[in-house]
């Protein structure tokens, strides 16, 4: 803090359970930088930063770049490491790597590590992939309301302030129809 070379991370900027609590936070965060002349690194889901509070003139926004072969392939082989023995691992990570690459659905959910390992989540319950984009969808949003919801939820401590499982399935719903348009073009 003395000499001026704070950089705080904040991950998941969007995550807040109302807009009023959005604005306080980021308001915290640039008092914070602006005393402290800390930089500030902040991260949030693709759909959110429309919806952050923030002074775009103030605040720099990027995109991530999709994962490519090499890093989804990279991915599959840590994911698996502790699953399978040394000598196989290899082998087991680029057949997974070839089931997604395979399918235009797995490989456009893939982009993204958090869908990534939502998809090596359910392969590793199953014997394959589901191969219907619906199933692939209806499965993730199913972890992502059930666990990861519950984790979020046990650890604020503060439940009613979550969206309503019905409202996350909408959202959920709309951007499983945006991506089924996107991948017929």
């Amino acid at each position: 803090l003395n000499d001026e070379r704070v950089l705080l991370v904040v991950d998941g900027l969007d995550e807040w359970a109302t807009p009023d609590l959005a604005r306080q936070c980021v308001d915290r965060i640039e008092v914070f930088a602006g005393t402290k002349h800390a930089g500030v690194l902040a991260s949030s889901r693709p759909f959110s930063p429309a919806e952050l509070p923030v002074d775009r003139s103030r605040w720099r926004m990027a995109t991530l770049t999709p994962l490519d072969h090499r890093q989804r392939l990279d991915f599959i082989t840590k994911w698996l490491a502790p699953l399978i023995a040394e000598s196989s691992l290899a082998k087991e990570a680029a057949q997974w790597a070839s089931e997604i690459e395979s399918s235009a659905h797995l490989r456009e959910l893939s982009d993204l590590p958090l869908f990534l390992s939502l998809l090596l989540h359910s392969r590793e319950q199953r014997t394959e992939f589901p191969e219907d984009l619906h199933a692939v969808l209806n499965d993730a949003i199913s972890r992502l309301i059930g666990e990861h919801r519950r984790r979020k939820i046990d650890t604020s401590g503060t439940a009613d302030q979550f969206p309503p499982t019905g409202d996350i399935r909408k959202v959920s719903a709309a951007t499983a129809e945006h991506m089924h348009t996107a991948s017929m073009i």
